[in-house]
């Protein structure tokens, strides 16, 4: 009898497991199909909690807050990014320039992003105000803050970075080029014909990139 006790625990647990993956995958279709019909801001946890047809106690027991599962609906769009960023700092090319302008695709607003559109309502938040620490849109930041800083100590390791100039100092330009184009993708409208019709485009920034550094490192 106890051995048969036994055999059956590992069954009972792959089913609470599946109940909660059940639960998870419950609360966050709801909260994306809410989040994108009646907005962000316009949407309650109880109404979220209604959806999913679960308690509102069951979505806090899982997220705790509301910009959490935001950010859990966002995390495959931020895991594409981390991904293609590695990729991209695992092999950097000899020119410093064109490493930096290779980080920056990594990281901008592209169309190929799945749920851009849940951060638009951010934008105006995250940009002009001080009180942003909850801004999912901070997540990107830090890790693309971590990733260009990763990406300097590596060309002044190879010392192509100019002698005369901080490295911290050259962190903050090239984020500050990299938010202003992230700026201005989340405050256009429909970002797929701002593309087709060249209003954005990765060539505006990779010219940037080349003004902006290119006396900052030991290159012609």
């Amino acid at each position: 009898m106890a051995e048969l006790l036994i055999q059956k625990r590992p069954e009972k647990g792959l089913r609470r497991s599946s109940g909660k993956m059940q639960r998870f995958n419950a609360i966050t279709r709801a909260a994306n199909k809410l989040f994108r019909s009646q907005g962000y801001g316009y949407t309650s946890i109880q109404e979220v909690a209604e959806e999913a047809e679960v308690s509102p106690a069951t979505v806090y027991n899982y997220f705790g807050t509301k910009i959490a599962i935001l950010n859990a609906l966002i995390e495959p769009d931020l895991t594409r990014v981390r991904q293609s960023a590695a990729a991209v700092l695992a092999n950097l090319p000899e020119s410093p320039i064109a490493g930096i302008v290779a980080l920056s695709h990594c990281y901008q607003l592209s169309p190929e992003w799945i749920n851009r559109d849940l951060l638009m309502p951010f934008a105006e938040e995250f940009f002009f105000s001080k009180d942003a620490i909850e801004n999912p849109l901070n997540i990107a930041v830090k890790a693309k803050t971590r990733d260009i800083l990763k990406l300097v100590k590596f060309y002044k390791d190879q010392g192509t970075l100019s002698k005369r100039v901080n490295e911290e100092d050259v962190v903050v330009i090239i984020l500050s080029l990299f938010q202003y184009h992230l700026k201005k993708m989340l405050l256009t409208d429909d970002v797929d014909i701002a593309y087709k019709d060249g209003l954005l485009s990765l060539s505006d920034l990779d010219r940037q990139v080349k003004c902006a550094v290119s006396g900052v490192f030991e290159v012609s």
